[in-house]
């Protein structure tokens, strides 16, 4: 299979996912338990939801009464469900709850479920097994909804091709953004997320324009430098996401793994995708002489999302917007 011929359908699949956009996206309901049985309330609708003329918002057990943030629920505690009504399809929310005992609990509510419940024997904890499902749940829905980090992915198969080369230099692009993201959750590093963004908005211009030349240049000889030396950023980056989300302390190791087992889960689950469906392209004999036109409307596709990611992003830096 030529490299032209099977990076034909990566301009499909930046095309389709330019023009059908997006999932809804998570939500993020934060309880903490500010006194026996009384509860602070912190609500975060994903974007894609304040946009929509529904209302979502928490629903509590009967017992439980609210006053603005502040729910309580009395002797009996926060037990029973949890619900959230007219959920968006492909919305999902992430519940944490910590207690005073030290206690928390982590779960992701479905739009297909709409509740989560929580029991007296509960006792405000989560299992191992839901905290890892809901931290690689969490992962695969960053990298999936994170456009600027596909189109990255995105840049490096269009600068490598679909060679055995594109393994290194994928895996050194997991091992640095593993590397910061453990790094900055545990408060090593600290870097203000709007120089990250600006920085990881510059990778998909450079990756992109890169792909475009010829000639052998560094990032061509040596992509998996290129891929280790942003994934750094990246790794930042993802960081950022995180701890809007929050992690539970009696399980940060694991909820860590997770979360990056998921996006790996993601970003390789894009790159099968797009390799098989290649294959299917090249083995049909279809799209020959729309190849390299294709590939390059993919490269001035992902280089100029990575132009105006930049522009806007350090104009806001700046205070220009």
């Amino acid at each position: 299979m030529k490299i032209d011929k099977g990076l034909l359908f990566l301009s499909l699949w930046l095309f389709t996912e330019l023009a059908l956009g997006h999932a809804m996206g998570s939500s993020f309901l934060h309880l903490t338990e500010a006194a026996p049985g009384k509860f602070t309330q912190l609500w975060v609708p994903a974007k894609q939801i304040e946009r929509l003329a529904t209302t979502v918002e928490p629903g509590y057990p009967q017992h439980c009464s609210r006053q603005g943030p502040v729910i309580e629920c009395g002797d009996k505690g926060l037990i029973g469900e949890i619900r959230f009504t007219d959920l968006p399809l492909h919305a999902d929310v992430v519940v944490r709850i910590e207690w005073l005992n030290g206690n928390d609990f982590t779960q992701s509510v479905a739009s297909e479920t709409q509740t989560v419940q929580l029991t007296a024997a509960d006792n405000g904890a989560s299992s191992w097994q839901q905290v890892l499902t809901t931290y690689i749940v969490i992962g695969i829905e960053h990298i999936l909804l994170g456009l600027d980090h596909l189109l990255f992915v995105a840049g490096l198969i269009l600068l490598v091709g679909f060679q055995r080369q594109l393994v290194w230099t994928v895996t050194a692009f997991t091992l640095a953004h593993s590397l910061t993201l453990a790094l900055s959750v545990t408060n090593v590093v600290a870097v203000s997320q709007t120089p990250v963004e600006i920085v990881i908005a510059l990778s998909i211009l450079l990756v992109a324009t890169e792909s475009l030349d010829k000639r052998p240049t560094l990032a061509r000889r040596f992509p998996w430098m290129v891929a280790f030396i942003f994934g750094l950023v990246h790794g930042l980056g993802f960081a950022g996401a995180l701890r809007e989300v929050g992690l539970p302390e009696h399980e940060l190791p694991l909820s860590l793994l997770a979360f990056n087992l998921g996006v790996e889960f993601g970003q390789l689950g894009v790159i099968l995708t797009v390799y098989l469906l290649a294959q299917i392209v090249a083995r049909s004999g279809g799209g020959r002489e729309f190849a390299r036109p294709a590939i390059l409307f993919s490269s001035y596709v992902v280089g100029s999302l990575g132009a105006y990611w930049t522009i806007s992003r350090s104009s806001e830096l700046l205070g220009l917007v």
